[in-house]
């Protein structure tokens, strides 16, 4: 009979092998909800970006509602490999050295 109790007890503490999985509403200030793996994820962390000199930034929210920090409008910055000019007021390539 102890065995029995044993294997229900071990059988309900396993769930019987489901996964437990979360809803959208349960995800807190910070999380998103991971549709594919049905369970809420911390956001990552804010990244600032390199912006111009003079611009300031902005936090955004982005398509899964986690905070985006972005360059002020009419202030983004340079792409990659990119440098700005402020005697041209643009994005220039940087000159070899």
């Amino acid at each position: 009979m102890k065995k029995w109790i044993l294997a229900a007890g071990f059988l309900f503490a396993m769930g019987c092998g489901s996964e437990a999985t979360d809803r959208p509403e349960d995800c807190h200030q910070g999380e998103y909800y991971d549709e594919a793996g049905e369970k809420c994820i911390s956001c990552p962390a804010v990244q600032e970006p390199q912006c111009r000199e003079g611009c300031g930034l902005e936090i955004v929210q982005d398509q899964r509602g986690c905070p985006l920090a972005r360059c002020e409008s009419g202030c983004e910055g340079c792409a990659d490999g990119e440098v700005y000019d402020e005697s041209s007021l643009q994005c220039v390539a940087p000159e070899p050295q």
